[in-house]
């Protein structure tokens, strides 16, 4: 069955010296591998099992090794490793179905509170709730009892359309934070890395990071692990801990790389990750606010 007399590449049409393109990479059309029994036994179960595969040596390197993903594309090493933007969008499904039960990470200044991460909120969440998880300045509450009384007598089919509608609004445009934050990156760094596609790709690798992270704590949710005050402890100090340190040595390793300095850059890493950060927090913050107050104008 495997075309094995075939003289031109299927994907691209380029003429065939062996197994596999030499101008594309694709391997010779075989209709042995274009079954579901190929593809559960082979393709993806290998994938998913083999340590030394790309999404596993991908994983690793992202949580443990801040900036070196992005350092390998710059370098033109990609094939070792799953594409950027699959691995976004990978991410953003594991995040939303990680997720699914509702989950805020924020930062907290004084009494106030910014989001870290996109919020997760469920359709079922009655309304004052979702106002608690996405409002961390308590602005929106006086807005929703001028418009529709006390939020906890707020009907449960009002509190479906609201956060289904939230959910439509917050869910995409937060996302688009990583072209704020790749337009910060370049808008500091073009100098060092003139290409707009290089700050891009360290901003994906950053969020997915980020978002992978905040799937610990979903986790820890969903089994109860986070009830335990000292476990809650550990794991919120040790998460913040790392986001900090993780961005302020992919930012070194990134951008600083030839710089021989011991003291200056690593300093320089540190005031530019503050400022990503808060960056990275106001917007995500002032999304689900306005995505809030577009759920409440149409209601």
């Amino acid at each position: 069955m495997s075309e094995v007399g075939a003289s031109v590449c299927a994907n691209c049409g380029a003429p065939l010296a062996g197994q596999y393109c030499s101008r594309c990479g694709q391997e010779i059309l075989d209709a042995d591998k274009l079954t579901v029994r190929y593809f559960l036994s082979q393709a993806f179960l290998n994938e998913i099992l083999n340590l030394d595969g790309k999404i596993w040596r991908t994983a690793y390197l992202l949580l443990f090794r801040p900036g070196f993903l992005a350092l390998e594309y710059a370098a033109g090493r990609w094939r070792s490793y799953v594409n950027p933007v699959r691995l976004l969008i990978t991410v953003i499904l594991l995040y939303a179905v990680g997720t699914f039960g509702g989950l805020t990470v924020r930062l907290w200044l004084g009494s106030f509170a910014l989001s870290v991460a996109p919020a997760s909120v469920p359709i079922e969440r009655p309304l004052a709730d979702t106002l608690l998880q996405v409002d961390g300045f308590g602005v929106l509450e006086p807005i929703v009892a001028a418009r529709l009384g006390d939020p906890q007598a707020v009907t449960p089919e009002v509190s479906r359309r609201f956060n289904a509608t939230l959910a439509s609004f917050v869910t995409p445009v937060s996302f688009t934070v990583v072209l704020l934050f790749a337009a910060a990156l370049y808008a500091l760094f073009r100098r060092r890395r003139p290409l707009f596609v290089e700050h891009l790709v360290f901003s994906i690798h950053y969020f997915c990071f980020v978002l992978l992270l905040s799937l610990v704590s979903a986790i820890g949710f969903n089994f109860g692990l986070l009830a335990l005050e000292t476990l809650l402890t550990i794991l919120i100090l040790g998460i913040s801990f790392w986001q900090f340190a993780y961005l302020t040595i992919a930012v070194r390793r990134f951008y600083f790389a030839a710089d021989s300095r011991s003291v200056l850059p690593w300093l320089t890493s540190a005031v530019v990750m503050l400022l990503l950060y808060l960056l990275n927090s106001v917007f995500v913050t002032a999304v689900q606010l306005l995505g809030a107050l577009i759920a409440l104008w149409q209601l």
